[in-house]
């Protein structure tokens, strides 16, 4: 087996186990008996972008790319120029469509965040700890800094 099939493997058992977490979603959601939120919007979202991914992936992998040409010369040709074009802006468009899923994931985990830190004023314990720190810091001079001053 070669690590482009190895490569393709992982990425196919990866792109399932993302399609497994999100459809396990959808299928709890009536469970949970909450409405319709952006959440719900932006799983199902995810899910059609990874299935659009998916099927990037094939088309792309059949017609091959640019990289295929640079790796192997005999490869290329003048009959597989088209499918080569075609593969090459199908790697791109692929990439915008794990880029936009992975940003859809982020959205995700922020909406659920911002859920279970609902109420908690958190944000003002950060901050007083968080300059009582620097206040501590700064105030205690440190032996070098004592030499430094001593020296001008």
């Amino acid at each position: 087996m070669t690590d482009s099939e190895q490569a393709e493997q992982v990425n196919y058992a990866t792109t399932a186990l993302t399609l497994l977490i999100l459809i396990t979603r959808i299928g709890l959601w009536p469970f949970r008996r909450e409405r319709v939120d952006a959440s719900f919007v932006l799983v199902i979202t995810s899910i059609l972008i990874v299935i659009a991914r998916i099927v990037t992936n094939v088309y792309y992998l059949r017609f091959g790319t640019a990289s295929d040409v640079i790796k192997h010369a005999d490869y290329f040709n003048a009959d597989n120029l088209d499918g080569i074009k075609t593969g090459s802006i199908l790697v791109l468009a692929a990439r915008v469509l794990i880029t936009a899923v992975l940003w859809l994931q982020v959205c995700i985990l922020l909406l659920f965040y911002s859920r279970i830190t609902y109420g908690i004023n958190w944000v003002a314990v950060v901050v007083k700890v968080t300059s009582r720190h620097r206040r501590a810091t700064v105030s205690t001079p440190t032996r070098s800094s004592s030499r430094r001053r001593s020296a001008t």
